[in-house]
């Protein structure tokens, strides 16, 4: 069990930024890396020999403690795949009210950057303010 540096480049193969002796990353034919990804895990690989496959996103599901176990999850957990605006509109889908300090927990983004957010979805008809929290208005 090795460990990578903190700060290491992004785009950097996981072996690669491994710290102390390039003999570890070197030992391996197929290597496999976990990284977390806000409340989900990246596992990784590197062959010698092939090239990797896709990374897939890992989630504990830990319903009781004989039974906790992780999880690949279908659906990739990528930030950038949706803006922040169609996240917000999902996370308040069939009637849900959120506060934006839970939106905010959920999201993992800055306040100012959610309240912007918030308020132009509000602008456009598409949020509404209720006392309880944040609402979809159609």
């Amino acid at each position: 069990m090795h460990h990578p540096r903190k700060n290491s480049a992004p785009g950097v193969a996981a072996g690669q930024a491994l710290r102390g002796s390039s003999d570890l990353h070197a030992f391996g034919d197929s290597n496999l890396y976990l990284k977390r990804a806000k409340d989900r895990l990246l596992l990784s690989s590197e062959h010698r020999a092939a090239p990797a496959s896709p990374p897939v996103y890992l989630e504990l599901v830990a319903n009781n403690a004989q039974t906790a176990h992780l999880e690949v999850v279908t659906e990739p957990h990528d930030p950038k795949s949706a803006s922040l605006p169609e996240q917000v509109l999902t996370l308040l889908a069939d009637g849900a009210t959120l506060t934006r300090a839970k939106l905010r927990d959920l999201r993992g983004v800055k306040n100012e950057r959610l309240g912007q957010t918030l308020e132009s979805l509000e602008r456009t008809g598409q949020l509404r303010r209720t006392p309880s929290g944040w609402q979809r208005a159609d």
